[in-house]
């Protein structure tokens, strides 16, 4: 014990020596200098809209941003509203938008709308702004590990070091350009940029300096055409068959018009995913999911991603035949295992090819479901049910607007309900995750891209998560229709609703709450109904004007669900 603390007493500390680190005005000229040319090559590759969020550390991209004569921002507070935004924005122009934020947890914010934007394949640009690295892992304010931090949710990630005139700005350039084109790649999805920058951020005079306008690198995508061998199988296996079903899944707003003309040219029986955006608008040879079962197809021709509707889904699974699957990347999107032949290719080409190798076929199958039955059902009932709001909304909306679902309810409702003979609006959803989460901030994103009035039609509960995102109706034109049933009513259509001692605490979740002083808050319009005839009214008023508007719908939820299966049964 003693000679411990012998040495104790001996114990002299190392000779300490004061390291300047080179942080001075050329430290900020050059953080300036990197971040204008960063900018400057994606706007330079069309990325002309940056979502950012105010934080110190991406001040050089920020300012950079604020200056650029080609880049449109949006300036949001909430970093996970603003990633909704930007990945609507996509969803709408099929090219990305650039979110820039400062180091910490409002880069972690991120994550939801990153994990959608790569299971949905829609493109998006994120940089974030970190520490320098003799700050990590030392307990320096506000740092986190930044690196890889979305993971395998990302197609790309490269981290850009701290500027320095020992590095050509043409490798950020050079960065950039690849940046954008990963992110637009097969499948697309969301990049990841971090930047290194050390202060101070900004040299004294914060001119921008001059970069060049034209991109460092040009690339020319591939040509993504159908191989044609797989044209061969096709064609082959249309000849054998005698049953035939095309199936229109979830689609870019793109490829919208080349699958209408494909389903106009070979009058097979056709079933409209709702996301296919050719559910509305009296696509050629509609049937509803049970009369697509009925034809017993032995040939699938499945055009697209995702399906909302389970019953198409089983069909699908139980075909006797051939399920064939085209998509525009190589990721399996076989839940059932059960395609037989997979052709990739974008779907443009695909069916020009199809096209230009069957012949047209001339059965038209009948309708399964009258419409007249239907609403004469929901005309006997003057209470609004959300099988009336989906429906009244399919029928009001003008060829002008666009339209936005939410998940849950929301998306299926308007599959099963809507009237097909409405206008042929743009259809947006969140299905590549199916979150409930960032819905209106999505729908914020739609409107700005499309340059459309949109209808957002959402839940309750889907309308609590993301409230913060009203701020970006106020600069967007919406019209949110909310369905309140108090509570996750998807729930009472699964077995768990027969369990009364966790059901409504633990998945129904009611709140009691009306949304009116919601509206007031985010200085909005606001109308209230209970009625299908009133919605109606408040619907048309809201379509009119030119500001955003929130109609709450009070929704009876049992009365709801009754509505429903009697519809389902006709």
């Amino acid at each position: 014990m003693g000679r411990a603390r012998q040495q104790d007493r001996n114990f002299s500390a190392p000779s300490r020596r004061t390291i300047l680190m080179p942080h001075t005005s050329e430290t900020g000229a050059g953080n300036l200098h990197w971040a204008t040319a960063l900018l400057s090559e994606l706007a330079a590759h069309g990325v002309t809209y940056a979502c950012l969020s105010p934080g110190s550390r991406c001040t050089p991209l920020t300012v950079a941003a604020a200056h650029s004569e080609t880049i449109e921002t949006l300036v949001h507070y909430d970093e996970r509203g603003a990633a909704f935004h930007a990945l609507g924005y996509a969803r709408a122009t099929g090219r990305p938008a650039v979110l820039i934020s400062t180091s910490g947890t409002a880069v972690a914010n991120y994550l939801p709308a990153v994990v959608e934007a790569s299971v949905g394949h829609v493109p998006l640009l994120v940089i974030t702004s970190d520490r320098p690295p003799e700050l990590r892992q030392t307990g320096a304010n506000q740092t986190i590990d930044q690196v890889r931090i979305f993971g395998a949710y990302t197609r790309w990630y490269f981290e850009l070091p701290c500027p320095t005139s020992d590095i050509d700005v043409d490798m950020v350039r050079s960065t950039a350009a690849q940046a954008v084109y990963r992110s637009n790649g097969a499948p697309a999805g969301p990049v990841h940029l971090n930047c290194l920058f050390r202060e101070p951020f900004l040299p004294k005079d914060a001119d921008l300096p001059a970069v060049a306008a034209d991109p460092k690198t040009t690339y020319y995508p591939p040509v993504r055409s159908p191989a044609p061998e797989a044209l061969d199988a096709l064609e082959g296996l249309i000849a054998d068959s005698t049953s035939r079903l095309l199936v229109a899944g979830e689609l870019r707003q793109a490829d919208v018009p080349a699958v209408r003309r494909l389903a106009e040219h070979l009058q097979w029986p056709l079933y409209a995913d709702i996301a296919s955006g050719l559910r509305l608008g009296a696509p050629p040879c509609r049937v509803e999911a049970e009369a697509a079962a009925a034809t017993s197809p032995d040939l699938i021709l499945h055009v697209g991603g995702k399906l909302v509707s389970k019953q198409i889904q089983s069909t699908v699974a139980a075909c006797r035949g051939t399920v064939v699957q085209a998509l525009n990347h190589c990721e399996r999107q076989d839940p059932h295992h059960r395609t037989d032949l997979r052709i990739e290719a974008d779907i443009p080409p695909l069916c020009d090819a199809i096209l230009a190798r069957v012949p047209q076929h001339t059965d038209s199958p009948p309708e399964t479901v009258s419409g007249d039955a239907v609403d004469e059902l929901l005309a006997a009932d003057s209470c609004a049910s959300e099988a009336s709001i989906a429906r009244t909304i399919a029928r009001q909306i003008p060829a002008t607007g666009a339209l936005f679902l939410g998940n849950s309810m929301p998306v299926r409702n308007m599959d099963l309900f809507a009237d097909a003979d409405g206008a042929a609006v743009p259809v947006g959803v969140n299905r590549g995750a199916s979150g409930i989460d960032g819905l209106i901030a999505t729908a914020s994103g739609f409107a700005k891209g499309l340059h459309r009035h949109v209808t957002l039609l959402i839940g309750d509960i889907s309308y609590l998560h993301d409230l913060s995102s009203l701020a970006l109706a106020q600069h967007h034109r919406l019209t949110i229709v909310i369905l309140n049933n108090d509570g996750g009513g998807i729930f009472g259509h699964l077995p768990i609703a027969e369990r009364a001692d966790v059901f409504e605490k633990y998945f129904l979740t009611p709140h009691g709450w009306r949304f009116e002083h919601t509206a007031t808050q985010f200085e909005l319009k606001y109308e209230h109904t209970e009625t299908t005839e009133n919605f109606r009214q408040a619907y048309e008023d809201a379509l009119s004007s030119d500001a955003s508007t929130i109609i709450e719908v009070t929704i009876d939820r049992q009365h709801s669900m009754d509505t429903h299966r009697r519809i389902v049964e006709l």
